[in-house]
């Protein structure tokens, strides 16, 4: 059975691709980002994904006679499978007990929420995947936002500093004044470099009643 992962693209790119393939690509929209379904070799590896750029396009599955919903489904369970998510503290990225690999969605495996998350510094939370490639899809896998939320016994900002992964702010370290900022600041500087990995420079944030993203309005600065 063929194998389908999610892809995140920033918008320029996301416009390129349907004008390439002629709106047949398979996607879903949350707000400018744009995850597209990308089917994996026939051999899928760690360097196989990391790997897998924007180039690699030719891989989207494009038969409009097939369920979309449940493709992006599959690619969505697929993509966890494969690339489990990865949580770090920013300040601490060269320091292996603050990092935590492997799915830390799942209740029953041993993680410190309070040494990690109750702690956790004003510069925040890095999410990503295990190869740290197309991170950000991470932030839309199944659970994630509800065990970040059990971790930081918050509810958080979220930003998109790259297509590779999401920052993580809890609501008692920083002000949604100083995540806007901040992911303006990066982008600023980066996009000119790497301008096919900018996302977005909304600030998001999850509402634990609602179990729902929700983008900050500009209005609330």
């Amino acid at each position: 059975m063929e194998k389908f992962i999610l892809k995140p693209v920033c918008k320029s790119v996301f416009e390129d691709l349907l004008h390439s393939w002629k709106g047949t690509v398979i996607f879903r929209c949350f707000g400018e980002i744009r995850l597209v379904v990308a089917r994996l070799p026939d051999v899928p590896c760690t360097e196989n994904l990391m790997n897998l750029t924007i180039d690699d396009i030719k891989f989207i599955y494009p038969h409009e006679s097939h369920d979309r919903d449940l493709l992006f489904t599959r690619a969505l369970v697929t993509s966890k499978a494969m690339m489990p998510p990865r949580l770090y503290d920013t300040e601490h990225l060269e320091c292996k007990d603050l990092l935590s690999s492997g799915d830390f969605t799942d209740f029953a495996a041993i993680y410190d929420r309070f040494s990690f998350g109750k702690n956790s510094s004003r510069a925040g939370l890095r999410l990503t995947t295990s190869c740290w490639c197309g991170g950000a899809v991470s932030v839309f896998y199944p659970n994630i936002l509800d065990r970040i939320f059990y971790i930081l016994d918050s509810e958080f900002y979220v930003t998109f500093p790259s297509v590779h992964e999401a920052r993580i702010h809890a609501v008692r370290d920083a002000t949604s004044h100083e995540v806007h900022d901040a992911i303006i600041n990066w982008n600023r500087i980066h996009r000119k470099s790497t301008p096919e990995e900018y996302m977005t420079d909304s600030v998001y944030r999850y509402c634990i009643n609602r179990h729902e993203l929700q983008e900050v309005e500009y209005a609330d600065w």
